[in-house]
C-alpha cells in the first residue's frame, strides 16, 4: 500500500480538499495522511484521510516526517497540496526498486545536487534506514 503524505498550510478549500478528492478518485485504497502545518483555520477533523494537526508551522521536512510517523504503508509518497492527481499511481510506485529515493525534479547548482521536494517517494524500509528528513534543512 502507498501512504500519501500531503502537507498544507491554509488553502484547505483552494487546494488540499481537491487533491484528497482526486487521489480518492484514482486510488481509493491508498492511505492519505494530511499534515495541517499550523493553518490559521484548522483543517476539518473529518476529511476522508488521517489528519495530523500541528498547532505551529514547522519546516517542510519536519512536516513530512510527522506525516510519515502517522502512516502505515509500504511506500511513502509525499506531495505539496497545490498539485493535482490526474491518474492512477500506486502500481507505478510499488513497481520501483525498493532501495532508492524517487523525486520528480533533480536540481544541480553550485556543485550541489538535490531533489525538488514537491513530490517524491521512498519505500518505508529506506525511510526507516535513513531516519526521515533532516529537520535542519529548512
Amino acid at each position: 500500500m502507498v501512504s500519501v503524505i500531503i502537507v498544507g498550510i491554509n488553502q484547505w478549500e483552494q487546494y488540499t480538499k481537491n487533491l484528497i478528492s482526486q487521489i480518492r478518485n484514482y486510488e481509493p485504497y491508498s492511505e492519505i495522511v494530511v499534515v495541517d502545518n499550523g493553518s490559521k483555520e484548522p483543517y476539518p477533523a473529518h476529511l476522508n484521510a488521517i489528519r495530523v494537526r500541528l498547532d505551529e508551522t514547522v519546516c517542510y521536512s519536519e512536516a513530512i516526517n510527522r506525516g510519515v510517523w502517522n502512516s502505515s504503508g509500504d511506500w511513502i509518497m509525499w506531495m505539496n497540496n497545490d498539485i493535482s492527481c490526474t491518474d492512477k499511481f500506486a502500481s507505478h510506485v510499488a513497481s520501483q526498486k525498493k532501495d532508492a529515493l524517487y523525486s520528480r525534479q533533480i536540481i544541480e547548482e553550485a556543485g550541489h545536487v538535490w531533489f525538488g521536494n514537491w513530490i517524491g517517494a521512498v519505500h518505508k524500509d529506506v525511510w526507516n534506514d535513513i531516519g526521515g528528513f533532516d529537520t535542519n534543512f529548512k
